[in-house]
């Protein structure tokens, strides 16, 4: 530190000790600061951070890093102040005795780069192991507000990378480097990550040109991406040679709706990835492979959800799923066999076909209808338009339910609520996509079901039953409450329902009873959810059941 400041300082050694700043506009306010007092605490390629109480920092440039540019710049940026806690803006300008340009005052940033605990998943686990979820949802809201602040002043980052933001905890985080950002069409920022710029600006001089916030979405979307993937980017997979061509061609590895071949990196993070809720991955993918990339606010409204979805238990809260690996291949309730392979699993499996076996037809009003069709392992939905059908989807269930390792994130003492709630996420994500894809809201007028399972619920309900029967979504959330009570009172564990499943099953193999209670109770339960899920989609409040 003393051999920097003596170049700085070749004055009388009275004057040479200090260095001064403005408090006010006016520079009637000057304050001076005792060189001796410093303590250095970062260097980078411009210059030099010091500490000067725990309050303040400076950032003293290096002589050939000075310019009129990042002179006018700063000058501008303390004029122009924003005031917003972790956002570390030049409150004033540095001098040396003789009022030469130096650098800049800024509020003291605390705590340890992004990029040295989150994306480091070895640090992550062991010197952060109370972190759940829920740290990184508050993490990334806090960075999510600050940038959102800077957009409202028409100021963009541009280098946005895990280097420039430090944190001091979960809730406490630090913008810095905020000389670089891009303050409107004034002042350029004239550096950059690789792996954070988006695709059509890949290789261009940053210095020429003015960035824009569909630029920016892109940077944004990778951060969020390598925090809840802690430190994986985004097109980084299996057989990857040129991680920067499969930015330019957006080779995004990560399976969402149609997309069953995965190429996630080996390891925790096709895991992590499917423990994501719906609206996130669809999100990620939107971005990385669609190019249709969202605006801060749409990000903090998607991470809003995703922490009420962490809070309502439909997914395990840890960073890292806990994978036992006797079950990896072998989901706990979906399937009972031997798994072998994932080919075999989904042709000569049964079980996750029983799930809506008896679903038979949805049909809206006599014009509109959408047709259910159920066979052992998959579901083929067709929809009706005068008696014509003009599209039909097959959805494999069984594929999908190993893909998306439907279970591999439970074991056999994980609660069956828990691992219930794993299956009916992974089923009614896919459902889901096609409903957005293929049914129009609003231009159905009735629903009609011949299921027998809602045959049985539509008995007990009605005593008098003379012709067809109307079930409302409220009595279909009654029976839905109460299968989902009876399996976690019922039984302890996976484990516990796993083995009582298996043994009611050969018994019905033998011949011995007719049909396994256990399993018709699971799949009663998850086919109500299908059918809450698509009343509540739909807006349809009633179901007509041809009795």
């Amino acid at each position: 530190m003393k051999n920097f400041l003596d170049n700085i300082f070749k004055r009388k050694p009275k004057k040479t000790s200090h260095f001064y700043y403005y408090l006010d506009k006016k520079k009637k306010l000057e304050e001076a600061i005792e060189i001796s007092s410093l303590t250095l605490i970062a260097k980078g390629g411009e210059g030099e951070i010091y500490k000067v109480s725990d309050t303040l920092a400076l950032k003293i440039f290096y002589k050939d890093k000075i310019s009129d540019e990042i002179q006018d710049k700063l000058k501008y940026m303390v004029d122009n102040q924003i005031c917003y806690k972790g956002l570390c803006w030049p409150k004033s300008i540095l001098y040396d005795y003789e009022e030469n340009f130096l650098g800049y005052v800024m509020e003291l940033a605390k705590g340890s780069e992004l990029g040295n605990i989150v994306f480091q998943p070895m640090i992550l686990k062991n010197q952060y192991s109370s972190w759940t979820k829920k740290e990184l949802i508050i993490l990334s809201l806090k960075i999510l507000d600050i940038i959102n602040e800077l957009h409202k002043n028409d100021i963009l980052i541009g280098d946005i990378n895990p280097r420039n933001i430090l944190i001091n905890n979960y809730y406490e985080v630090y913008f810095v480097d905020t000389d670089s950002y891009q303050i409107a069409n004034l002042y350029k920022c004239n550096v950059g990550t690789v792996h954070f710029t988006a695709p059509e600006i890949q290789g261009k001089p940053y210095s020429e040109f003015f960035r824009t916030k569909r630029h920016e979405a892109f940077a944004i979307a990778t951060l969020l991406f390598m925090i809840f993937l802690p430190g994986k980017q985004p097109y980084a997979f299996r057989g990857c040679t040129n991680p920067l061509d499969n930015i330019k061609n957006m080779n995004f590895p990560y399976p969402f709706y149609n997309s069953i071949e995965s190429k996630a990196p080996k390891g925790p993070w096709e895991f992590i990835w499917n423990d994501l809720s719906y609206d996130m991955k669809k999100s990620f993918y939107s971005v990385f492979k669609n190019n249709n990339r969202l605006s801060v606010e749409e990000w903090i409204n998607i991470i809003k959800s995703y922490e009420k979805y962490c809070d309502s238990g439909n997914c395990s809260i840890d960073i890292f799923p806990k994978i036992n690996m006797k079950t990896k291949l072998k989901p706990n309730l979906a399937f009972k066999d031997d798994i072998k392979s994932l080919d075999k699993a989904s042709i000569s499996n049964f079980n996750l076909g029983k799930l809506i076996l008896d679903y038979d037809e949805l049909k809206f009003s006599e014009n509109g209808a959408i047709i259910i069709n159920q066979k052992t392992s998959e579901m083929i939905i067709s929809l009706v338009k005068d008696g014509i059908i003009i599209k039909s989807q097959n959805l494999d269930l069984s594929r999908i339910a190993l893909t998306k390792r439907l279970f591999a994130t439970t074991n056999r003492y994980t609660s069956v609520r828990k691992g219930i709630k794993q299956s009916e996420r992974a089923i009614l994500d896919n459902l889901r996509i096609y409903y957005e894809k293929n049914i129009k809201i609003g231009i159905y007028s009735e629903f009609v079901s011949i299921d027998p399972m809602l045959k049985e619920i539509a008995k007990k309900h009605n005593k008098n039953i003379k012709d067809n029967i109307k079930l409302n979504i409220d009595t279909i959330c009654e029976e839905l409450s109460l299968a989902d009570e009876k399996l976690h009172s019922d039984y302890s564990s996976i484990g516990d329902l796993l083995d009582k499943m298996n043994r009611e099953l050969n018994l019905v193999n033998k011949n011995v009873i007719l049909e396994s209670q256990i399993e018709n109770l699971v799949f009663k339960r998850l086919g109500l959810i299908i059918y809450k899920d698509f009343m509540e989609y739909t807006g349809i409040k009633e179901i007509t059941i041809k009795i």
